[in-house]
């Protein structure tokens, strides 16, 4: 929120009268100055009426938030003003998924659907039906995994379905996609991966990496964190692992991938850099335990939430901790940056967006 500087001009005249200028201003004139945020400065705040479980979504200048009130909200990015909000049929499995001009939303029992909106208005275009359900989305593209083990490729726009298969043990974690070279890989319980193309659905390849494994994207490869402490490189065309390396703790979610580094936070409060080819550890920076969420990875900064409301600030080159910002709140979800704001939601429904800073 801006402030204001109230400030008396009693040295007015002197200088006039220095400068050669006639006339003076009264001593006692008001001069308002506007003083711009610093960073860490709270910037607006909106209750959102129960827990933030999943990180804000940012588009068209607008942050897009669910809460397990089973609702979601756009918001107005500079002054948190609502522009429009949806009833969700129960709580959400994910955080809101953007494909071109629709927003889609996977919800979980009792009542599960996957809805999608238009952006614009939250007019709801489609809805489909199912106990859980996962959304991954990109462009036009929009893949569901759904309990039951089923695996369906919508149009975003229509809800209408382009394939639909039968893979046993999907449906507990989202997919990730890779548009090129357009598979989707699709994390199948315990503790395998299954590749399909995205076009028909027909399988690729079939990977066993341990135990509960969390996907992401590396350049032509993806990483894979498993709940037995392990992070793998594989090849994206055929599945084999290309490197591996032992943690000290389970990862608190998927990798984190930027400046060809790999960030892996750990539930015992560890964070490491990783080499993204070769999986060596660049540096460590040990924080407050428990760490329940990934960092996040913008401009060159980490930003990790951790317990008790604080956001470390890291160096994701040197991993030097920075300033910290103070949530009121217990986070569970990670931060979200866009521009020069960073948005965080707490457990109880507050959603607060500070100035992020360069």
């Amino acid at each position: 929120m801006s402030a204001l500087i109230i400030r008396r001009t009693v040295f007015l005249p002197i200088l006039m009268g220095f400068l050669g200028c006639s006339g003076s201003q009264p001593a006692d004139e008001i001069s308002l100055v506007e003083a711009r945020p610093k960073p860490g400065d709270e910037l607006w705040r909106r209750d959102l009426g129960r827990a933030l479980e999943y990180p804000p979504v940012w588009v068209e200048n607008t942050w897009l938030a669910t809460s397990t009130e089973g609702a979601i909200w756009r918001l107005d990015a500079k002054s948190g003003k609502k522009i429009w909000k949806k009833k969700l049929p129960s709580s959400p499995t994910g955080p809101p998924v953007i494909c071109g001009e629709v927003v889609i939303v996977s919800t979980d029992t009792p009542s599960g659907e996957v809805v999608g909106y238009r952006i614009r208005d939250g007019k709801e275009l489609w809805k489909w039906k199912s106990a859980i359900t996962f959304s991954a989305g990109w462009d036009s593209l929009l893949v569901l995994t759904a309990r039951g083990g089923g695996v369906l490729r919508l149009h975003p726009g229509t809800g209408d379905v382009i394939w639909k298969k039968s893979q046993k043990g999907a449906g507990w974690s989202p997919a990730t996609l890779f548009p090129d070279p357009g598979i989707v890989v699709v994390p199948v319980r315990k503790d395998s991966l299954v590749a399909l193309d995205l076009k028909d659905g027909r399988r690729v390849w079939a990977a066993p990496v341990g135990a509960w494994p969390r996907v992401v994207p590396v350049g032509d490869a993806l990483l894979a964190a498993t709940d037995d402490a392990t992070l793998l490189r594989l090849d994206l065309a055929s599945g084999e692992v290309r490197a591996r390396t032992l943690l000290s703790a389970v990862s608190t979610g998927p990798p984190v991938v930027g400046l060809e580094t790999v960030f892996v936070s750990l539930r015992d409060g560890t964070i490491l850099s990783l080499d993204a080819g070769t999986l060596k550890t660049r540096w460590r920076q040990d924080l407050t335990a428990p760490l329940v969420s990934p960092a996040l990875f913008f401009n060159n900064v980490l930003y990790q939430a951790g317990p008790e409301g604080t956001i470390h600030v890291l160096d994701a080159v040197t991993g030097e901790p920075g300033m910290t910002f103070q949530h009121p709140e217990v986070l569970v979800a990670s931060p979200r940056a866009a521009g020069d704001e960073l948005a965080v939601g707490g457990v109880r429904g507050m959603l607060v967006v500070y100035r992020r800073g360069s």
